[in-house]
């Protein structure tokens, strides 16, 4: 909402799935149980991010804390660099040097969505109850 994108209730929607997401994207990146569609999540949490990060660096109206909670981060072109650069870095991850045919992986990336899915739903459920 500090960015001026998204009404109220939008932006509880994406408060409730953004932080889960995030956790359980580096979780399951940083274990290697499954890079692929962890790194794909973060890559797109990164994208989306640097996307409303142009639109309000186009329209010369940043956010004094970044949208994010009460520490200061203002939004600015370094931080889009930086997810530019975190995204690169997530790029050879996102081409597996030989298929895989492990249904542990698929297995595994199943309870994954489906951790992200309760945490969101239950974080959504606490930010109805918040008051704007």
């Amino acid at each position: 909402m500090a960015y001026k994108l998204t009404g109220a209730k939008e932006a509880r929607f994406l408060a409730s799935i953004i932080p889960p997401a995030e956790f359980f994207g580096g979780l399951t990146l940083a274990s290697n149980i499954s890079p692929l569609p962890s790194a794909a999540i973060l890559l797109l949490l990164l994208c989306a991010s640097s996307a409303a990060m142009v639109v309000v660096l186009v329209r010369k109206n940043p956010p004094e804390n970044g949208g994010r909670g009460a520490s200061p981060t203002a939004v600015s072109a370094g931080r889009v660099v930086r997810n530019a650069l975190l995204a690169l870095a997530l790029l050879p991850t996102l081409m597996p040097p030989h298929p895989s045919q492990d249904n542990k992986d698929f297995a595994i990336s199943c309870l994954v969505v489906a951790l992200i899915l309760v945490a969101s739903f239950l974080r959504y459920r606490k930010l109805v109850e918040i008051k704007v």
